[in-house]
């Protein structure tokens, strides 16, 4: 009997390593579609989002050892729309690739190029067409069902479609709550990023154009007083990374309700991407709610 466990235990022992390289190996540009594939496929994927926590996916171009992982990987999720532009010029399998935003590539929303520098990112230049189009949980949805699609060749299609019904209705769950949001006077943001949540909600949102996570200079809580001069009706503020208590301190001095609003380009220190866009979500509407 002995024996015969010892054997048994031997197979699993074995086997193990067989059945981790017999799961589909994902790498993604963003939190969002590294989200959507880890609900998708659970335990049948090894689900990969290598960027640095302290650099803007969006921008963040991976050294050669990781862009050798990215060639490796089954899938390759790509969100289009301009986004993690790097992915154009690297030599990567076009059999592995997946533009999650191509079915709504004639509802991307067009912008001004801008060019500027922050973080540890260097300069760049945001796109004339918005990135964030998860921002929108309706495009979102869609983005899911082309990860489901990719998937598809790799594991049974019941498995997925199942899991692609409960995440698409948690999705609308969270675009029911987009669309309760009203608001008679614009809001503003630290940057240009909420394209897709503004058409979706019918809110005006304007932005101003500063660095992630960092204390406005002088001169840009000037800009930004002149535009509460243009805008005197203004009064909720929206940050795309937790601020400075500084940063925070100057928004409250202003009369404005402070609504950090996270992007979920990464992953959340806590919780995951539906629970932070509940988050998002609540905080926003408490701010519209109190709002004079």
């Amino acid at each position: 009997m002995k024996t015969w466990f010892l054997c048994l235990s031997l197979f699993w022992w074995a086997l193990t390593p067989a059945l981790a390289q017999d799961r589909v190996t994902i790498y993604t540009v963003s939190y969002p579609l590294a989200y959507f594939a880890e609900r998708l496929a659970g335990d049948e994927a090894r689900v990969f989002f290598p960027a640095p926590q302290d650099r803007d996916p969006a921008f963040w171009r991976p050294p050669i050892a990781v862009i050798a992982d990215y060639q490796e990987a089954d899938l390759i999720l790509l969100n289009g729309a301009g986004y993690a532009d790097w992915t154009a010029n690297a030599s990567l399998p076009r059999a592995a690739l997946v533009d999650t935003s191509r079915a709504f590539r004639s509802r991307l929303i067009e912008t001004e190029s801008i060019t500027h520098s922050h973080g540890g990112d260097g300069e760049h230049t945001h796109a004339a067409v918005a990135s964030h189009v998860w921002l929108d949980f309706q495009l979102a949805a869609e983005q899911a069902e082309a990860v489901a699609d990719a998937l598809k060749r790799f594991l049974p299609a019941e498995k997925i479609e199942a899991e692609l019904s409960a995440l698409q209705a948690d999705l609308n769950r969270l675009d029911q709550q987009v669309m309760k949001l009203t608001s008679s006077a614009p809001l503003l943001a630290s940057h240009p990023r909420y394209q897709y949540l503004a058409r979706r909600s019918g809110l005006t949102i304007e932005s101003v154009e500063w660095p992630a996570g960092e204390t406005p200079t002088e001169s840009q809580w000037q800009a930004l007083d002149a535009l509460l001069v243009q805008w005197p009706q203004v009064r909720v503020f929206l940050w795309e990374a937790e601020p400075t208590a500084d940063a925070q301190r100057g928004i409250v001095e202003r009369g404005l309700t402070a609504v950090w609003f996270d992007l979920a380009d990464h992953r959340p220190a806590e919780g995951d991407f539906m629970t932070r866009m509940e988050k998002n979500l609540n905080a926003l509407q408490q701010a519209l709610d109190e709002a004079p």
